[in-house]
């Protein structure tokens, strides 16, 4: 009789261990094709048919005036560049409470979402393999993803005490930040143009104010955009991707112009252009190598997306890398104290790297301009023109653990039914 029911008992639990491996054989190859990353882009959105802003020049869009500049220009205005020159001599290395110091460092912070993360990170080691960089200088690579710029408004946020944690790990403090590279949309966007732009604008001008507020020694902030996102879907797409650079350059505009909350060295660093690194994909033909979608050649395939269409792929984020590594090494603001010998670099002067040409060197008083007066919100404090990061995965292999432990179940729930028919007389098997 006992045997019988060990029979019994072992082909029950033989039966759950072969559910299992059913379970398991069946389970395991659907769960890692569903864990396949699915190709969201939108390859064939070749060009969205928007002219870059640095060809646009005194061409508009939808009423506004192109140009990375004021006057559809795209070099830094002369008396603006030779402030900013002034500001970069205030970069030399500092020692943890901030004063100069021949032993001291030179801290380049990047404040931005999972993009800039991405493309920062290659940076800082396509520069060293590009460039002979200043052995003073730090890079520490601030990027957050899923950190939009309402992230960074308030000096509390802990967006600014993540940076804290990893300057501390870099070995410098936040007295020894003196410039920033900061490419930071919004990622949720809706509304038309130029109203969702004006809105981004007042968000970006006060994490700018924060920054300012938050390292004592900081002097020039280079401001990025991200690039083309006609590939994608969802978050910061097109046209918003590209008309969120008005933005930036009506911040840049008004602290031009002396406008009374972005004055240099006052409310917020001196700021200019980083790399402009939008083009319209691949320009009207759609062809790679063909009619580029910038004038300077530049364009984006793509291949230089992440399946998702939002984040750069390798060769996305590496292109982005070189084009912000040439930025420093050429700019007359930042040459002086990203690389080791500043003369060693003679690159020419283009719209990729947006490059001023004022003699380095001029000297200007930076002091707080006079603020065109102005009766109605203009977004560059100026003339008012007419209106017209890959998400976490879940862990690997729950499914096998859920099939093992139904069986588990099956096989307890047997022996508990097989002791429950036995007898009190019956001894153990």
């Amino acid at each position: 009789m006992h045997s019988i029911r060990l029979s019994v008992l072992q082909q029950v639990l033989a039966v759950s261990l072969a559910a299992t491996f059913a379970v398991v054989g069946t389970t395991t190859p659907a769960h890692s094709q569903a864990r396949e990353e699915r190709d969201l882009r939108l390859c064939d959105r070749t060009s969205v048919g928007f002219v870059p802003l640095n060809d646009l020049g005194t061409g508009q869009h939808l009423g506004f005036e192109g140009g990375l500049y004021p006057g559809g220009s795209n070099e830094v205005p002369a008396e603006h560049l030779a402030a900013g020159m002034q500001f970069s001599a205030n970069i030399v290395p500092r020692d943890a409470n901030g004063e100069p110091s021949a032993d001291g460092k030179i801290g380049l912070i990047a404040v931005g979402v999972s993009n800039a993360k991405n493309e920062f990170r290659r940076f800082t080691d396509v520069a060293p393999a590009r460039y002979e960089l200043n052995p003073d200088l730090v890079m520490v690579n601030g990027g957050q993803g899923g950190k939009p710029v309402e992230a960074w408004r308030r000096v509390e946020s802990a967006t600014w005490r993540t940076i804290d944690d990893l300057l501390v790990s870099a070995g410098i403090t936040g007295s020894q930040v003196q410039a920033a590279w900061v490419m930071l949309p919004e990622i949720r966007v809706d509304g038309t143009f130029p109203d969702h732009a004006i809105a981004y604008q007042d968000e970006l001008e006060q994490v700018l104010r924060t920054m300012y507020l938050k390292y004592p020694n900081i002097q020039i902030a280079y401001l990025s955009t991200r690039i083309y996102a006609g590939y994608g879907q969802g978050l910061s797409i097109e046209p918003f991707a590209y008309e969120m650079a008005f933005s930036t350059k009506w911040i840049i505009e008004k602290q031009i112009n002396g406008v009374e909350g972005s004055v240099a060295g006052v409310d917020m660093p001196w700021l200019r252009w980083g790399p402009y690194t939008w083009a319209d994909g691949l320009g009207p033909d759609g062809v790679p190598g063909g009619v580029p979608g910038r004038s300077d050649g530049l364009e984006w395939t793509c291949d230089e997306m992440s399946l998702d269409g939002i984040h750069p792929s390798g060769a996305g984020a590496t292109k982005v890398a070189e084009m912000l590594a040439d930025h420093f090494a050429a700019d007359l603001t930042s040459k002086s104290w990203f690389l080791a010998d500043p003369n060693s670099v003679d690159l020419p002067v283009t719209t990729t790297t947006t490059v001023g040409t004022a003699a380095e060197g001029a000297t200007t008083t930076v002091t707080r301009a006079q603020a065109a007066p102005s009766t109605t919100r203009v977004p560059g404090g100026g003339a008012a023109a007419p209106r017209q990061e890959r998400n976490d995965r879940e862990a690997p292999g729950w499914p096998v653990v859920a099939a093992l432990g139904a069986a588990a179940a099956v096989g307890i729930f047997a022996i508990s039914r097989l002791r429950a028919r036995r007898t009190p007389s019956t001894p153990p098997v």
